[in-house]
């Protein structure tokens, strides 16, 4: 799995931070996509940090897990976690964890589920 991480400031003057899972993985998430997530949110600098789970195409719980626990982690520090993309086969699982208020929609990205 490939781990991109890229900072875009296009929205709002504050950072924003993309996690990205862009190749697959199937039952466990990568340990090195978890170390990058919680090395993102942890950052001095994020304020908000975007997830991209394109790559994700089996549900599993420790993947929630790790999302609710990366949630709680940037709320503690006054920041916002997003999934901005999201396969279709995981929503049942997203919300079913309670973080569906997560997934969010954006008018130039029309190609991903909310």
């Amino acid at each position: 799995m490939i781990v991109v991480t890229s900072t875009n400031s296009r929205r709002s003057p504050r950072r924003r931070k993309v996690v990205r899972a862009s190749k697959r993985f199937e039952k466990d998430p990568a340990a090195s996509f978890e170390r990058r997530l919680f090395r993102t949110c942890t950052a001095p600098s994020a304020h908000r940090v975007d997830v991209d789970l394109t790559g994700v195409t089996a549900p599993a719980a420790d993947t929630m897990a790790m999302l609710l626990h990366a949630r709680f982690v940037m709320r503690q520090r006054g920041g916002e976690l997003r999934v901005i993309r999201c396969p279709d086969s995981l929503l049942p699982l997203v919300a079913a964890c309670g973080l569906r208020d997560t997934v969010v929609t954006h008018q130039d990205e029309p190609d991903f589920a909310a």
